[in-house]
């Protein structure tokens, strides 16, 4: 979903293939990633996603696009996904070193396809002045000390890690500290590889791209949303065509913007908040020293 085509990595990837070595390890492809933007009228809205439960509230994002306004309400999307998704047994064995733990589903995956395991559970700190960390499959969550100064308030950790076929086994590595987990659930999920989710893909134009601008083309078929992987902040200034658009959160948390039917040139510009204050002080600091030399300049003679 945030549109990782490529990794490098020296272990195998679930869900990648290998392409190619380099020196810093192997290069993997998911061809399945996101595109970095795309249009889709495929929507639901925010209320509606807000009332899926776990793990439709995951797998949702494969099928339709969240967004203020939207097409389709969670019922809807629970009957389709229904097939997609079963409830595994998850299970922790008695033995187990400080390190690592092995986690076995109980009836094993789907032997046809690969697939994604979807977990949550509920961490309780026992020892809040110190971090959290566990990890799913390399798959990391963390919940922060509550003397940090960005708290994060993550005491629910949720994981979707790739299976590989006849994959039975998963490792969960807990961090060091004292705590408790809770309330344990496990899914299986099916990822079908067309979902028409991705109706038109933004093509990113190379030359004019660079630093704080992106710039491209889209050559939608319909009237719907432009999404993003790219996450929401209200410095981002976006023009369709050379026309300013305003900006909305989309997927709960990316940059996005309503697209109608047609060709379209899409520029994304971002200002960092701060920069505007920072000239203006930086100038006034500028006009405050020659001030001063000339001052000074006129005292000696």
């Amino acid at each position: 979903l945030m549109g990782v085509k490529y990794l490098i990595s020296s272990q195998n990837i679930p869900g990648y293939e290998k392409k190619w070595m380099t020196g810093g390890g192997n290069v993997y492809c998911n061809e399945n990633a996101a595109p970095i933007a795309y249009e889709t009228d495929q929507t639901m809205s925010e209320a509606e996603y807000d009332r899926l439960d776990f793990p439709y509230n995951q797998l949702v994002f494969t099928r339709y696009a969240v967004t203020k306004d939207g097409t389709v309400s969670a019922g809807q999307v629970k009957e389709k996904l229904a097939e997609d998704i079963e409830k595994c047994d998850f299970r922790i064995p008695e033995k187990n070193n400080e390190i690592s733990l092995v986690v076995s589903t109980e009836n094993g995956y789907q032997e046809e396809k690969d697939g994604v395991l979807f977990v949550q559970f509920r961490i309780e700190n026992k020892k809040p002045k110190e971090d959290i960390e566990i990890s799913l499959e390399g798959e990391r969550n963390k919940l922060s000390s509550i003397q940090h100064v960005y708290y994060n308030r993550n005491t629910v950790f949720t994981y979707a890690v790739g299976l590989e076929k006849g994959q039975k086994t998963v490792c969960l590595s807990l961090g060091k500290g004292e705590y408790t987990i809770k309330d344990m659930s496990a899914y299986n999920g099916v990822l079908n590889e067309d979902t028409g989710l991705y109706q038109s893909v933004f093509r990113v134009d190379k030359e004019q791209t660079k630093g704080n601008l992106i710039q491209g083309g889209i050559k939608s078929q319909k009237d719907g949303m432009f999404i993003t992987s790219i996450p929401f902040d209200k410095g981002f200034e976006m023009t369709i065509d050379g026309v300013k658009v305003k900006c909305e959160k989309v997927n709960k948390a990316f940059l996005g913007f309503h697209l109608e039917a047609g060709k379209h040139k899409i520029r994304i510009l971002y200002h960092a908040p701060g920069v505007t204050a920072g000239k203006i002080l930086t100038g006034l600091g500028v006009l405050i020293v020659i001030a001063g030399a000339v001052r000074k300049k006129k005292c000696a003679e």
